[in-house]
């Protein structure tokens, strides 16, 4: 019974910590569906999506999509909680 208290204890420990150590950034865009990319790499998913990041992680944000000129990448450190990044695509020039 006593080894069984403690499993439960470092288990939750263990979750607590995971917990506050986790944060989130959420990618936004207008027009949505745009794909997304973190610190160069594209991620495999398209806006609006939440990713989760480690606390204190500093990462560089971008989206692209075709049709469209690439805005500026936005670089977010994270903190607690969950940060949102909005990204707005304008219309490409196409003669």
């Amino acid at each position: 019974m006593r080894l069984r208290n403690i499993i439960l204890l470092c288990m939750c420990l263990l979750l607590c910590v995971t917990v506050v150590s986790a944060s989130n950034i959420k990618v936004t865009s207008i027009p949505d569906d745009a794909e997304i990319f973190i610190d160069g790499q594209p991620t495999c998913e398209v806006t609006d999506h939440t990713f989760g990041i480690s606390k204190g992680s500093t990462v560089e944000v971008s989206v692209s999509m075709c049709g469209y000129t690439d805005p500026p990448s936005q670089i977010q450190t994270v903190d607690t909680g969950t940060a949102t990044l909005a990204f707005r695509l304008q219309p490409s020039m196409i003669r």
